[in-house]
């Protein structure tokens, strides 16, 4: 297997599993139970990983195709949800490559750890915006801050958590690329005391 298809399955898992990994330390069961919005720490998770993890592959422009899919399979659901909801796909999409961009940038201009406490936030901001959209017949005026507020969490805790796996795994990935150093020619030390001895 080729080591830079290696290092991208890596960051994908371990940013899909650290995204999970957290959902589950703030949310507990919530993020198996596909009726509550902790779920998403799964599905949006792996969405978030799989877009960070290609925009750092040698290939960045799937991060784009996969960002695009996904908004054409919310759009597709228009029928069931209504056009409102389904809409949020594509500001969804577009948060989380936007903010995947930003992660990308950061690392490009050296910053090695750390960026994924920028990547909470702006996926916490995505969910912001997202949230009227996907939630547009369920809000209420009592309860529509808590909600949005919920949703907020949930974002920061999947973009904390895809971001903290995918650094992980490139400091991990980086560390076993980095030649072992060499030892000292033992023989050649000698002969060239020897010589000078001489």
């Amino acid at each position: 297997m080729r080591p830079d298809l290696v290092t991208t399955l890596t960051r994908f898992w371990a940013g899909s599993a650290a995204a999970i990994g957290a959902g589950y330390v703030v949310f507990r069961v919530g993020v198996f139970r596909f009726d509550r919005p902790e779920f998403q720490c799964l599905t949006v998770g792996m969405l978030t990983a799989g877009i960070v993890t290609l925009l750092r592959s040698p290939r960045p422009r799937l991060a784009v195709v996969l960002a695009a899919a996904f908004a054409l399979f919310k759009l597709g659901l228009i029928r069931t949800e209504g056009w409102v909801p389904a809409a949020s796909g594509l500001v969804l999409a577009g948060g989380i490559l936007l903010s995947a961009w930003i992660f990308d940038l950061l690392a490009r201009r050296g910053m090695p750890f750390g960026k994924f406490l920028v990547l909470g936030p702006l996926l916490g901001g995505v969910f912001f915006a997202v949230t009227p959209l996907a939630r547009f017949h369920t809000l209420t005026a009592t309860g529509s801050m808590r909600v949005l507020l919920y949703n907020v969490l949930v974002g920061l805790v999947i973009g904390n958590g895809v971001g903290f796996g995918v650094e992980l795994a490139e400091l991990v990935a980086g560390a076993l690329r980095r030649p072992a150093p060499a030892e000292p020619d033992v023989a050649a030390e000698d002969g060239r005391d020897a010589q000078r001895a001489g």
